[in-house]
């Protein structure tokens, strides 16, 4: 598969020279930029265009990989990606303003496999980088990490830390560059507008691109906690003695809350597949509120189910947080 590797060096910070990776932390301090004075004006992830009504939902759940104040340096459109011969339409780079956190995180859950930077030292391809495939069909890459914080094979949660960032391979600063695309390896346009937390100055035109500024700033990403909650499911009812009552809804993009609180009785609370096997259980007993927070990675038919240690009454709570 292709990768952009071959990046214009006056696409990052400008004024930052050179720095090997065991100084980036105090380059980045030292060097890093402060907000500008205009930033409080910047509006909210913008809503779809159009166009790309079709990504709302996919992109709803991811958030951006970092925490505290950084900026954008690049935007979709704005760089010519000399690896796929066409303006830049898939990545946005990040760099830290002054006193941002440094790590970097999971924007969702997936499967991690990290490549080491087969250069160290020299300013050539994507130095360090991790990889993650979610199960939607998408896959999150950072470029230029200083260091790792997941090893291949792991599984990772949204806002799991997975690295720190840096300047390995072909970079002048402080930055990560991340690239988000279907597992395929298609060069897709995929409109990283919508993703909540990335605040862009300008519009984006009919194919998500922006347009060229001068200078390295494209807008600001600020980490949001997650606000949309959705009730998918919510009943009272009964089930018998050593008897079952399942709810059956669909899997979405997101994590699901499933609340059980019987009423009098100990009623214990199940996940179960479209086929009866199990995913989740929770049996804390008497009438104890039962809870599962479960994020799938299939699509499916899923059945919460009350199962009757005692006969009673009960309600059931199934949201969709994002």
């Amino acid at each position: 598969m292709p990768h952009p590797f071959s990046l214009s060096p006056n696409l990052w910070f400008r004024r930052f020279a050179p720095i090997s990776c065991s100084l980036f932390v105090l380059a980045a301090l030292l060097f890093s930029t402060v907000m500008p004075a205009n930033a409080g004006s910047i509006p909210e992830y913008r809503p779809f265009l159009p166009q790309h009504q079709q990504f709302a939902q996919l992109l709803s759940a991811f958030e951006v990989p970092v925490r505290g104040g950084w900026k954008i340096s690049t935007a979709p459109g704005t760089d010519y990606d000399h690896a796929i011969g066409q303006a830049n339409q898939h990545s946005v780079d990040l760099a830290p303003l002054s006193g941002a956190d440094l790590n970097l995180y999971a924007p969702f859950d997936g499967l991690v496999t990290i490549f080491p930077d087969p250069n160290p030292g020299k300013k050539i391809g994507a130095g360090n980088r991790v990889r993650i495939v979610h199960s939607n069909g998408y896959q999150t890459d950072l470029f230029h990490l200083s260091s790792f914080s997941v090893k291949t094979g792991d599984q990772v949660k949204k806002g799991q830390k997975v690295g720190v960032v840096g300047t390995t391979g072909n970079s002048t600063g402080v930055h990560v560059h991340w690239q988000f695309q279907p597992t395929t390896g298609a060069w897709t346009s995929v409109p990283m507008y919508g993703i909540k937390g990335l605040k862009f100055l300008d519009a984006p035109n009919s194919t998500g691109f922006f347009p060229k500024r001068s200078g390295d700033y494209y807008g600001v990403a600020q980490w949001e906690p997650a606000q949309s909650r959705q009730i998918v499911v919510a009943l009272s009812s009964y089930v018998g003695l050593r008897s079952w009552n399942c709810r059956s809804f669909q899997t979405q993009i997101g994590t699901f809350e499933i609340k059980l609180k019987p009423v009098s009785s100990d009623i214990d609370l199940y996940l179960l597949n479209s086929n009866g096997s199990q995913i989740a259980r929770s049996i804390k007993g008497g009438t104890a509120e039962e809870f599962i927070s479960w994020t799938p990675n299939f699509s499916g038919t899923i059945q919460a189910c009350a199962y009757g240690y005692q006969s009673g009454n009960y309600a059931l709570e199934v949201a969709l947080v994002r």
